[in-house]
């Protein structure tokens, strides 16, 4: 009898071992930290279409505190096409990831802040938006699959 409750106590547990989520390693804080810094190159020299291809097809967009929120890589590309016609050349994107918390062995959370800055860097900070984000390791690399940007109150571009 005893032997038969201990059986039945230690398969639940046993269970929960299988499909417990395996983590993110090591090397891949380092290349979501990568994929970031090739974001803002990106978005610094705005190009829409290589944006768009940094989230997944089915990627959440959304600017907390405004009325953006895009659904899909197509409406990323589309919004980023417009986004970009109307900014100065000079404005650059600066993203700085606080914590990579691993979620399961192909995804991970995010959360940081993304500065844009007027000139190549060195210029004044004209809006910083705290960010939070998951992101799914794809055939093609770490993509983003959720991302909500908080606009502060003086946000300019």
């Amino acid at each position: 009898m005893v032997l038969s409750v201990m059986v039945l106590l230690a398969a639940p547990v046993g269970l929960l071992a299988d499909v417990r989520p395996a983590s993110t390693g090591p090397s891949d804080s380092v290349a979501i930290h990568a994929f970031w810094s090739a974001l803002d190159s990106i978005w610094s020299t705005r190009d829409a279409d290589a944006f768009a291809q940094l989230f997944t097809e089915d990627a959440s967009f959304d600017f907390i505190g405004r009325p953006t929120s895009l659904a899909t890589r197509d409406s990323i590309r589309a919004y980023f096409v417009s986004q970009f016609s109307r900014q100065r050349p000079e404005l650059r994107h600066r993203t700085t990831l606080r914590r990579v918390f691993p979620l399961a062995a192909d995804m991970a959370a995010i959360d940081g802040e993304v500065a844009i800055v007027d000139g190549a860097g060195a210029g004044p900070i004209i809006a910083r938006l705290p960010i939070t984000g998951v992101m799914a390791r794809t055939s093609a690399g770490w993509r983003i699959r959720l991302l909500r940007a908080y606009a502060a109150a003086s946000d300019g571009p």
